[in-house]
């Protein structure tokens, strides 16, 4: 899937998934349809799953007819998950660059996108409940699931969901990364094929870098000056980008 398709796909989906509990309180009262009053947190939710600061895509905004108006702008346009609202058309070349409100991605937008990375299923057809060891290979740009039973790569998907998720680390591999300079597969996610997701509500997104940490960590989208270390999450998604989640079904406060 390329950048311009698979941005295609994350709009359509955020346009599905949108519903009134992520309006600000101002719009609550006053949006007449699904797409009024969504633009921001929509937008904030395309920019994080699109790669935020490290994809070409930037927010907009705009006054138009006494309404504040947010989208993306990139080398292949405009990205507006809520144009619809817009019977006439919108002027786009009113849109300046600006920030969005928060250094990292607000508690609507974590929502927002929690629920886009659960509609977007495994590609793969391992059986449900197989255990799973997961790591990025770096030869085919996909992720190798190793069966843990028989020690086997099963598959090499795009993209994978586990539940019952284990953030692994080895020791002994990351000492010998350290000491020689070179990757070796030592780190991994480790969790079960699911035959059902519960419905999600939150998200917290994983990394790990052995020549600065010890263990994987988890921090909001966009904000990796805060890290806490994790261990294991209720979902697991690791996406084409080379992208963790770790998924909750449990709405968090922040």
């Amino acid at each position: 899937m390329d950048t311009k398709e698979k941005a295609s796909v994350l709009l359509a989906t955020i346009q599905e998934k949108l519903s009134p509990d992520l309006l600000s309180p101002e719009w609550r009262d006053r949006a007449t349809s699904a797409p009024s009053g969504h633009c921001y947190v929509a937008s904030e939710a395309l920019y994080y799953l699109l790669g935020g600061q490290k994809s070409p895509w930037r927010p907009l905004v705009a006054r138009q007819g006494g309404t504040t108006h947010w989208w993306l702008a990139g080398p292949d346009g405009v990205l507006d998950p809520t144009a619809a609202q817009f019977e006439s058309g919108f002027d786009y070349s009113l849109g300046r660059r600006c920030g969005f409100l928060t250094k990292h991605a607000s508690k609507r937008a974590v929502r927002l996108m929690a629920r886009v990375i659960q509609q977007h299923s495994p590609d793969h057809t391992i059986a449900p409940g197989v255990r799973l060891r997961a790591y990025r290979n770096l030869h085919t740009g996909t992720w190798s699931a190793v069966d843990t039973t028989t020690g086997r790569v099963v598959a090499h998907p795009q993209r994978l969901v586990l539940v019952d998720a284990n953030y692994v680390v080895r020791p002994a591999g990351r000492r010998k990364v350290l000491a020689t300079g070179r990757k070796n597969v030592h780190a991994f996610v480790v969790g079960s094929v699911p035959s059902v997701l519960p419905d999600c509500e939150d998200l917290v997104q994983v990394t790990y870098n052995p020549y600065r940490l010890e263990t994987f960590v988890a921090h909001r989208p966009g904000d990796t000056a805060r890290t806490a270390p994790i261990s294991e999450s209720e979902i697991a998604v690791l996406d084409e980008n080379s992208n963790v989640y770790a998924v909750s079904s449990r709405k968090k406060e922040y």
